[in-house]
């Protein structure tokens, strides 16, 4: 339930937001493509407004009700910290990592073609 309405405060407010923006900018500017930094900076301040207040709302309440989602009754007690069937994530992680480096690499080594 928090996450639609974290997804409605979110969606609607960029389009009712957009809307606005579009509406002031076009009356306020002759050519809103020649006054981007305005056109933006009214769309920022519409969507702090319309979404801010809501969103900082439902973060407050989304912290009070997180207690109550779980019970204690329902805890499961866990025998050992370390899983044996986990080893191998850190290794591919790792070596994921390498390979996005190896390309990187390869892709600044590489000769350029004039």
């Amino acid at each position: 339930m928090f996450y639609f309405a974290d997804l409605s405060i979110l969606a609607l407010g960029i389009l009712f937001s957009q809307a606005c923006a579009s509406w002031f900018a076009y009356g306020s500017y002759d050519r809103p493509a020649h006054h981007l930094l305005g056109s933006v900076s009214i769309f920022v301040v519409i969507y702090c407004l319309v979404v801010g207040l809501p969103y900082a709302l439902l973060c407050r309440a989304y912290k009070r009700a997180l207690p109550s989602f779980t019970d204690a009754a329902d805890e499961v007690s866990l025998t050992g910290i370390n899983a044996p069937g986990r080893q191998w994530i850190p290794l591919a992680v790792a070596g994921f990592a390498l390979l996005i480096l190896a390309v990187i690499v390869v892709l600044a080594l590489r000769p350029r073609v004039p």
